[in-house]
């Protein structure tokens, strides 16, 4: 971001030295950590992202028996990825479905860990430093495809919620209900705070609550619930999906002006608009795993046009490059003979490019390709190692947080509610029963024990099954939140 200098007046100029007098007397302001910084406002300093040479490797799955299987084989889902995004700046990354956008993002992100069947090579460096799983908790946001929220919540009670796990016992309860509102106004969502977020698909079905946000209100609560923390790095994975129009560009928006506040941001996108296109500072394009285009997004039309695909006139952009990179992702046999390989000097790339691997050998050679093989991956001596540390809250904290979740969704899920109440009815019918007329028979009263014996066994396990149906609803909330290391029970 440029800096422009600022002429100062001569009556500032002599103004200067009562002001550094009265500037000495006073004291100087506590600095506000990060952490509690208002997420409305500018973030105290960026992150600057960096990968070099990332690539990963999945296993193909195995044929034949397990006595005659043959070794196993990788299959490449990325292959060497370079790049770099500052501090304030917005990327999105593009590309035909199955190009590898989301597994990098995942990786980016450090979601993804190397294992013995998955392989992951190059280097991830934030702010000149090396950053482990664990330090990216604390400093970056992953906002989901499918929105992980409860529905029987409201956002206020989303955000309150997340913010007393995340921010701890350090801040009292004003605090944090400011912070919330801040952040509720600043992402325009102050007017259905009180409202439910509602479920969506079967979720809707099994719980009974009617659907409650809009698809965009509903994306960007799930911002909100990331920007508690106030992290330096946010990623989404296609934010604009499922969204009308207006609703896509209400969100891009936010995350416009989120980074215009210093935050790095990076997003997978399908199909945007030329509108929402213009937004993004840089454009990272992906086929098979391969870059086609890193660089500025306005300079994309550019190189396109330099390879042989100039944008067609009243085109969206983001269409012509998707259409461009499935074509050549296609296999062209019979062109193989006459168009050959590409030369070091003089190449007729125009002709050359047939599939995505001579679509990124065109980049690599071109202006764009030889700038980011420059990207230099050292870690700074200079810079001392991230703080990697994360304290959660106590655990009756967590205790006494879920426990009011859990009365509040059962109270307000009323299909639920109304299932649990007809079942205790008929239980109950059914031991009231068993006394009913009761004769002073010793038989008769074996065989009253032996139905009473059956009927508190059924009860125990319907207790025991009672909420496994609710849990695996939202399971997938409860998981994040232990990637997140919010919850710890």
């Amino acid at each position: 971001m440029d800096i422009s200098n600022e002429r100062i007046s001569e009556s500032s100029v002599e103004s200067s030295g009562t002001e550094s007098e009265e500037a000495a007397n006073t004291p100087a302001p506590k600095p506000k950590s990060r952490m509690t910084a208002d997420p409305g406002t500018a973030v105290l300093h960026g992150a600057n992202l960096v990968w070099k040479d990332l690539c990963y490797e999945v296993p193909t799955p195995a044929k034949g028996l397990p006595c005659k299987r043959e070794e196993v084989t990788y299959k490449r889902i990325l292959n060497d990825l370079t790049g770099e995004i500052k501090p304030g700046e917005m990327m999105a990354i593009l590309g035909p479905s199955g190009a590898g956008k989301t597994s990098f993002l995942n990786i980016l992100a450090r979601r993804v860990k190397a294992t013995t069947d998955r392989k992951i090579t190059g280097s991830i460096i934030v702010n000149g430093q090396k950053a482990s799983h664990k330090y990216f908790k604390t400093i970056a946001g992953f906002v989901a495809q499918e929105d992980i929220l409860m529905g029987s919540m409201t956002p206020w009670e989303a955000l309150y919620f997340t913010a007393k796990l995340a921010l701890g016992s350090g801040h009292s309860n004003e605090e944090i209900e400011e912070k919330v509102t801040s952040l509720l106004k600043n992402m325009g969502l102050f007017h259905v705070k009180d409202n439910y977020i509602g479920f969506i698909g079967k979720g809707s079905q099994a719980s009974g609550i009617a659907r409650g946000l809009s698809g965009g209100e509903r994306k960007r609560v799930s911002v909100c619930v990331e920007l508690i923390h106030n992290p330096l790095l946010l990623f989404l994975d296609e934010p604009t999906s499922g969204l009308d129009s207006y609703a896509a560009k209400t969100v891009i928006t936010c995350m416009r002006e989120l980074a215009d506040k210093g935050r790095t941001m990076v997003c997978t996108i399908h199909q945007p608009s030329a509108e929402l296109l213009k937004m993004f500072d840089k454009l990272l394009i992906l086929g098979s795993g391969n870059t086609v285009y890193f660089g500025p997004t306005s300079e994309a039309p550019i190189y396109f046009e330099s390879i042989g695909h100039p944008v067609p006139e009243f085109c969206n952009p983001g269409d012509h490059y998707l259409k461009v990179v499935q074509l050549g992702g296609k296999e062209k046999a019979e062109k193989d003979a006459v168009l050959g390989d590409i030369e070091e000097e003089g190449a007729n790339l125009k002709d050359a490019i047939i599939d995505h691997t001579k679509m990124a050998e065109a980049f690599n050679k071109s202006v764009y390709g030889k700038a980011i093989s420059d990207i230099s991956a050292d870690i700074s001596k200079n810079k001392a190692p991230p703080n990697e540390e994360f304290t959660p809250v106590n655990f009756f904290v967590q205790l006494k947080l879920l426990v009011r979740r859990s009365v509040n969704n059962v109270i307000r899920e009323p299909l639920l509610l109304r299932v649990r109440l007809i079942q205790t009815i008929i239980m109950s019918v059914f031991v009231g029963l068993i006394f009913l007329n009761l004769q002073n028979n010793q038989v008769v009263l074996v065989t009253n024990y032996l139905v009473v014996f059956l009927l508190l066994l059924i009860l125990y396990l319907l207790v025991l099954m009672d909420p496994l149906p609710p849990f695996l609803l939202k399971e997938p909330y409860f998981g994040e939140k232990q990637v997140r290391a919010y919850i710890q029970l």
